[in-house]
């Protein structure tokens, strides 16, 4: 499903601009996975990752932090935070009330800098380091940029961490 601003329904006075927001994240995964074509082309893991940006910075009542949990078994886990910080505290029904529950290890820990730049915070280092032996990627995503760590483990049994920035652009810049 492609994001488009026109999809945006705002709700006056209200936290959410796109009450369905959760669903765009899911319908991009599952677009990503199926690789459905976007009119563009081939759905690619950027344009999922545009997704939760677009998402990040449209959907609220003020541009937020939001996080993508992916599984071992695929499923997305959602939730949203502040423009600073996100967790699943008070959103818990994403973790325990779904019809299926989370299984480690992640594929990826996916999360949003809304105020500008794609990097690891202080925070985001502790809970890579906190689940670094449960996960096999982080992300983060920042304007028109994202940072990523990749864990795994050597030839010689060590574990390593891959560190990659990547650039892209968007929609604003075509």
């Amino acid at each position: 499903m492609v994001l488009l601003k026109e999809n945006i329904e705002e709700v006056v006075g209200d936290l959410i601009k796109l009450p369905k927001w959760k669903e765009y994240i899911q319908h991009a995964w599952t677009d990503y996975l199926s690789g459905k074509a976007n009119g563009q082309g081939e759905y690619t893991r950027e344009t999922f990752y545009e997704s939760i940006w677009f998402i990040s910075m449209n959907a609220f009542d003020i541009p937020r932090e939001v996080q993508v949990l992916i599984d071992k078994n695929g499923n997305p886990f959602i939730s949203v935070g502040s423009p600073g910080f996100v967790s699943f505290e008070h959103q818990d029904d994403e973790l325990y009330d779904k019809a299926h529950k989370m299984s480690f290890p992640l594929i990826e820990w996916i999360h949003t800098h809304p105020f500008g730049q794609a990097y690891f915070s202080g925070t985001d280092l502790r809970t890579v380091g906190l689940y670094r032996n449960h996960m096999k990627k982080a992300t983060v995503l920042g304007d028109s940029e994202r940072m990523t760590i990749k864990f795994g483990i050597g030839p010689l049994g060590e574990d390593y961490q891959e560190y990659t920035q990547y650039t892209w652009i968007g929609d604003e810049e075509e």
